[in-house]
């Protein structure tokens, strides 16, 4: 297993956002921007016509392909990272921001990082719209987008992945063959120490 593990593929990020079911998802996101009924799966808000939205997933694709219990089940991480409760709407700013941490890192990032932000935040607000360079306005929106985040719905949103996806790997390991050769070679290891202890126990009392 071990072997098996070392010797996985490398990850690609390609492999998993072109992805059939990552681009139907992106199109039906895309289609409920355009009607005005698309909300943002951190934040709650509803989002403009006119936003940049990403796809989200919640578990990262590279988390999924580097996960050793993903390996050990044998299925396939394009697979996994691209179920419907693994993709969520989100403000393009918060999906870039996020980059590979799971969510319970980004939200501690947030926490930390918020009295510097909610600094930054107020003087960038304080200063006339006309003057702000792209470079600030784009910095404001990302800070705006960080501060509207919902902790407790974003992990919500991480606890149904994860369970779903833990889910899956446990149907597939536990019901494979390589599960029932795992257990007898385990039993048959432990069967010998037990039999070498008590052998060596009658041995001892004997003498």
């Amino acid at each position: 297993n071990q072997q098996n593990y070392e010797r996985r593929e490398t990850y690609d990020s390609s492999r998993y956002h072109k992805d059939d079911r990552y681009i139907a998802k992106g199109r039906e996101v895309k289609a409920q921007k355009e009607a005005g009924i698309l909300v943002d799966a951190y934040t709650g808000e509803r989002v403009a016509r006119n936003a940049n939205v990403d796809i989200d997933h919640v578990i990262s694709a590279k988390e999924i392909s580097d996960d050793k219990g993903r390996v050990l089940s044998g299925l396939e991480g394009v697979d996994l990272a691209n179920r419907e409760d693994n993709l969520q709407p989100t403000d393009r700013s918060i999906n870039r921001s996020m980059k590979e941490r799971s969510i319970d890192e980004y939200c501690a990032c947030l926490q930390i990082t918020d009295p510097t932000r909610a600094a930054e935040l107020e003087k960038l607000r304080g200063k006339p719209q006309s003057e702000l360079t792209d470079k600030e306005r784009a910095k404001l929106h990302k800070y705006e987008q960080q501060a509207a985040v919902d902790q407790e719905r974003i992990k919500r949103c991480d606890s149904t992945a994860r369970r779903a996806y833990e889910a899956k790997l446990k149907q597939a390991y536990y019901t494979s063959p390589q599960f029932a050769k795992d257990v007898a070679s385990a039993a048959s290891n432990v069967g010998i120490r037990m039999g070498v202890r008590q052998a060596a126990g009658f041995m001892f009392a004997e003498m």
